[in-house]
């Protein structure tokens, strides 16, 4: 017998503890306690990290070897575990369903095969989804997961079950995908159908109450289709019609007030009596503008909203701004677009502040994106950005606070000792250099907040399909801050702040420092941004942490290939730079960053 069980084990019990210490970043207490946590938590990490090293090393051997008809029960088992029991961490365990996949793939062993189908499918649809904008799922496992429908009446109801959930992301993650067409959704949806009203399914599972509950989940999330109805085909209007017709009706007979009705039933009603022509969409629009008013006012009266409810509260105001996109009465649509700036502010930013998952959080930066050319001057947009997306990830908000810390104070030494340094820089932005250092500090990660469950990874090295995906967080940051003429200034810096001074190496690689026009700004971030990274003893745990004499000593000696020799010779005779950016280092650290955890509580 192998020992691949007792790994197993051993590595979820430590994705249980690194879990635990994840959540110690938000406890409510004073800066002492919160320093001395962090501290800890920091020590606990790396140490955790060299264990799950050598775990996945040990891993990996196994995987590499020939396996005996036992033990690839025995991994199955692990999978099993890993994948049912939360303890799903991608770089460990889709390499043992590619190894249990290449096994079971051709055998008559119905039951290992689809759950080895399933889970792949989750993983790579996972990978596909990872820092991207839309939902896409993976395609490739489709097929053999479907060809095992003939199998179905002969399967236990755990298995049969799964069907009906991939169906559901079959259908429903369709309607997010970049190339979203509601006819080919039809299409999926009635084939889902088509097979749940099938004889050889109904013969097994025609009282199956919790399979009949996840089709009318399914029948009620395709409704989000509504968004491409003008595309619909005559045959998938009418459908959509019927259906919005029918379970308004349903709602109108059990619910008096409009509050209680169900967001995706009144939206498709209401897009559907446009398109059959029997009401206009300003209509619409203000009809949407009014049960959005008393649907918030009901969230609002409750202490704490779960998740769903998170996600209706930040959902509704991006269907009201692409419906009022659509009206042509342009002093009506800017009327639309000032109210949701202003109420989506109030309750987004102040009356729920609680803590959201990723996925609202994802869901509140994609409408940020979606507000910023409608707001007006870089102040109220620099708001929103820090508001709904930066403050809300707190590793990547307190290490941009700290980088706008050393930046502010490396520009004012520049100033005074190389006053000619930022001649590259606009005139604009020479007005307050200093300032606009520390803004850009602040921007120059902000691509990492679409890859934010990366960045959490602190227990164990990144696999390389992680760090192919960190290496990316620079043009994620430039593409969303060039889609606004007040932010273009900073996209610059997001993109080129990881890429050597010389160009020969870092990310990247079609990035070229010389052709920037804010060249001094970006050479400035980096090498406060590796300041930071490398000093940092409470937030940033992969790797130890060293003394501020010794990252100095890397850039000094790295002057002309990977940092700017004049600002690295400044950093080497300037003792006033040296203790200032030695003191931020050091206790002025823990000051800084307990304020930034205190002003990120308010976003929670």
């Amino acid at each position: 017998m192998s020992d691949i069980l007792s790994i197993i084990d051993e590595y979820c019990v430590n994705m249980e503890r690194m879990k635990e210490l994840n959540d110690m970043q938000f406890p409510d207490c004073g800066k002492k306690e919160w320093v001395s946590r962090m501290i800890g938590r920091s020590k606990d990490l790396r140490s955790l990290a060299a264990e799950n090293r050598q775990l996945i090393e040990r891993i990996r051997k196994f995987l590499d070897s020939e396996l005996t008809d036992d033990e690839y029960e025995e991994l199955y088992a692990c999978a099993q575990k890993m994948y049912d029991g939360d303890y799903d961490d991608i770089a460990v365990l889709y390499p043992i369903l590619q190894k249990l996949f290449d096994r079971y793939h051709h055998t008559e062993e119905y039951e290992k095969r689809l759950f080895l189908y399933k889970a792949i499918f989750y993983e790579r649809t996972e990978i596909l989804n990872r820092g991207e904008g839309e939902s896409r799922i993976d395609e490739e496992m489709l097929p053999h997961i479907f060809e095992l429908k003939k199998q179905y009446p002969f399967l236990p109801g755990a298995d049969r079950r799964v069907f009906w959930v991939i169906y559901y992301n079959y259908v429903v993650m369709d309607a997010d995908s970049a190339d979203f067409d509601i006819n080919r959704t039809y299409r999926r949806f009635r084939e889902a159908m088509d097979f749940w009203e099938s004889e050889e399914v109904q013969s097994v599972d025609r009282d199956n109450e919790e399979f009949a509950e996840l089709i009318s989940l399914m029948k009620h999330d395709w409704l989000e289709a509504e968004k491409g109805v003008e595309q619909a085909s005559e045959e998938v209007k009418k459908v959509l019609s019927d259906i919005a017709e029918e379970s308004f009706a349903e709602y109108c007979a059990k619910k008096t007030d409009i509050a209680e009705y169900d967001d995706s039933v009144y939206a498709l009603y209401l897009r559907m009596q446009v398109v059959n022509g029997q009401i206009t969409m300003e209509k619409a629009v203000r009809l949407y503008l009014e049960f959005y008013r008393k649907k918030s006012s009901l969230l609002a009266a409750k202490d704490e909203l779960d998740e769903e409810e998170q996600h209706l509260l930040s959902n509704m105001p991006e269907r009201l701004l692409s419906w009022a996109e659509k009206l042509e009465d342009s002093k009506k649509r800017a009327e639309i677009v000032s109210f949701l700036a202003d109420h989506t502010k109030k309750t987004l930013f102040q009356d729920f502040n609680c803590f959201h998952s990723q996925f609202i959080n994802h869901v509140l930066s994609l409408f940020c994106f979606r507000m910023l050319p409608y707001l007006e001057g870089a102040g109220e947009k620099e708001d929103w950005i820090f508001g709904l997306i930066i403050r809300r990830q707190l590793p990547t908000y307190l290490h941009s606070v700290m980088v706008a810390e050393m930046a502010e104070a490396f520009s004012r030494e520049v100033l005074k000792s190389m006053p000619g340094f930022f001649d590259d820089l606009p005139e604009e932005q020479k007005k307050d250099i200093p300032a606009f250092l520390k803004k850009c500090a602040l921007f120059h990660d902000i691509g990492k907040t679409k890859i934010a469950d990366i960045i959490n990874l602190q227990g164990r090295a990144l696999s390389d399909e992680e760090y192919g995906s960190i290496m990316r967080h620079p043009d994620f940051g430039a593409a969303f801050l060039e889609q606004s003429g007040d932010l273009r200034c900073y996209a610059d810096i997001a993109r080129g702040h990881h890429r050597f001074y010389d160009g020969s190496g870092g990310y990247p690689v079609d990035y070229r420092p010389e052709d920037s026009p804010f060249r001094s700004a970006v050479d400035i971030i980096r090498i406060c941004d590796c300041i930071d990274a490398a000093t940092d003893h409470l937030g940033r745990n992969y790797k130890k942490t060293l003394h501020y004499d010794e990252i100095c000593d890397e850039i000094i000696s790295g002057a002309g290939t990977s940092y700017n020799p004049r600002l690295a010779q400044l950093l080497e005779r300037s003792d006033a730079l040296k203790e200032k950016l030695r003191f931020l280092c050091t206790e002025g650290r823990e000051d800084i960053m307990y304020a930034a955890y205190r002003d990120s509580l308010k976003m929670r």
